[in-house]
Parts: C-alpha cells; sequence; structure tokens
C-alpha cells in the first residue's frame, strides 16, 4: 500500500508504471486457478487498489492514454456481480450501487476513447436494465452498436477484457426488451446477435460466446421457445461453446463457461421435447445426472 505522500509524489511516468504492475498482478491472481476464490478477492483487492491511486494521483491528470487503467474496472464489475465480494470492504455494500458507481465512473474515465467509452457504456447499460430503466440501457446499447464492429473489435475486446463485453451488451438488448413487453423486438434482436453478431465474433472466445447464448436462452425461454427454436439453440450452441473451447483450450484444458457443457445441452433438449421434438441422447443424461 502506498500513503498519501507516495501517491502525491508520483510522476505520469511512475504512477503509469504502478498502475500497469497493479494490472498485471490482478490478471496474474486472477488466472492463477479460477476456481478458488481467494485468488480473485485478492485480484479484486489489487484492481481495486489502482482505481483508487490513479483516482487519488494528481499525476493522473496528466497521463494522456488513460487506457491503463479501464480493464481493473471491467475486473471488479465481473467480480462484484459473481458475489465473491462479499467479505471484501467496498465502501458500499448494496450491489448495485456500487456497480452504478463503477460504471459512471468508468464512463467518465474513458472520455470518449471509442471502444473503451463503449465497454463503459457496457456496463452502464447492465446496471440501468437491472434496475428496471429499460430506456436507458437500451439507448446506451444503441450508442454500442454504433461503434463497434465485431470483426474489427471482438479480438482486442477478448484480449483486454477476457470476453467481449459489446457483444454481451448488445444480446442482452434482447432481455431488456422482453422485459419492458416488447417481443418482437426482442426477437429482431436474437435474429440480429444469430445472423449477425455470432458470425463475426472473435472465434477465439468460448466464453464470450457462452456469455452471448444466456441472453439468447434467457430471452426465447420467455417467449415459450417459439418455432422450434430450442434445437437450433442446442446447434448453435454446440457449435460456437463448446466447439471454441474444444479447438482453443489452454494447456489445462479449463474454462469458465465449461459449467455449462453438459447441463445447457440437456435444457435444451427438454425444451424441445415440450415441442414434441425428439429428445435424443436422454439414457447419456439421465446416466450424468
Amino acid at each position: 500500500h502506498f500513503t498519501k505522500r507516495e501517491i502525491d509524489s508520483f510522476s505520469p511516468e511512475a504512477l503509469e508504471g504502478v498502475i500497469k504492475l497493479l494490472v498485471q498482478k490482478g490478471k496474474t491472481l486472477s488466472n492463477i486457478n479460477f476456481l478458488d476464490l481467494d485468488y480473485h478477492r485478492r485480484a479484486t483487492v489489487t484492481f481495486m487498489e489502482a482505481i483508487d491511486i490513479f483516482g487519488r494521483a494528481p499525476a493522473a491528470r496528466k497521463i494522456k492514454d488513460r487506457s491503463i487503467i479501464y480493464p481493473c474496472y471491467s475486473a471488479v464489475y465481473v467480480m462484484n456481480k459473481t458475489r465473491i465480494l462479499e467479505d471484501v470492504h467496498m465502501g458500499d455494500r448494496d450491489e448495485l450501487v456500487l456497480e452504478r458507481k463503477l460504471a459512471e465512473r468508468f464512463v467518465r474515465a474513458s472520455n470518449l476513447e471509442s471502444l473503451s467509452y463503449a465497454r463503459a457504456l457496457a456496463m452502464q447499460s447492465e446496471v440501468m436494465g437491472r434496475l428496471g430503466k429499460y430506456k436507458l440501457a437500451l439507448e446506451a446499447i444503441d450508442v454500442i452498436d454504433m461503434l463497434y464492429a465485431p470483426e474489427e473489435h471482438s479480438e482486442f475486446l477478448v484480449q483486454a477484457y477476457s470476453s467481449d463485453k459489446l457483444a454481451q451488451a448488445i444480446s442482452l438488448a434482447a432481455v431488456w426488451k422482453l422485459s419492458d413487453g416488447d417481443e418482437d423486438g426482442a426477437k429482431e434482436t436474437c435474429s440480429y446477435v444469430v445472423d449477425q453478431l455470432l458470425p463475426k465474433m472473435f472465434d477465439g472466445g468460448a466464453n464470450s460466446y457462452s456469455h452471448v447464448f444466456m441472453s439468447l436462452f434467457a430471452t426465447y425461454n420467455g417467449l415459450n421457445w417459439p418455432d422450434g427454436k430450442a434445437l437450433s439453440l442446442l446447434e448453435l450452441f454446440e457449435q460456437y461453446v463448446i466447439g471454441t473451447f474444444e479447438k482453443t483450450k489452454a494447456k489445462d484444458g479449463r474454462s469458465p463457461c465449461q459449467h455449462l457443457f453438459k447441463p445447457a445441452p440437456m435444457w435444451l433438449r427438454l425444451c424441445a421435447e415440450q415441442e414434441c421434438l425428439p429428445y435424443n441422447g436422454m439414457d447419456e443424461d439421465i446416466c450424468w445426472v
């Protein structure tokens, strides 16, 4: 930890070095073992320290490339949603209050720097949607859609933020529209995601695909699975999520989305059966359960 005197004395170059070191430390801790919550807590405390230092240091105003701090906002936001921060003092005990403040600070910090600004808006749109402010959430997503070109930006976002947060935000528009009573709009967004977004996303990000499919699952489930969508999504899930993981998996063969590989297809087959479609692989699924 740095004292106030030390933080005040940082030159822009020294501050940049400290922030980059803390970001790398946080990433390393979170990647050591993503199943160990203690590592994630330590990583989050590190990211929070970087945000605090950057916010307090006078030298931050002289740093032109403020993108060095953006991964910290994204990481803390994601980890707070997973509820692993319940025993970490965050200043705000209310989950949505913290996330809203993080999103607002990220939007201000990004200062309209294209993709980083769009990522900040993605955070903000999700918070607005979860608060029931669907119009505000969808307005933010409209801006994201104008800034984001998946074939150009998706790979960079996966490298910078571990998954394509902009594609995820756009897919969540279907959920917000359905929650707001716009079933036709929700269907249109799902079709856009399947036809235009998924084929253009970075094909090395199984985790990104899995988050997008969560929005599709939630929306079509809310629409009672029209027109055989369950089997259609099953094929796409196996292609984009499981198939991508098998092609790109790390040496240890693990990914945060792996826990979906068995239950998600099973659930989709059950949904398809309700439409009087055949259930293939029932015996295997029963044995797994």
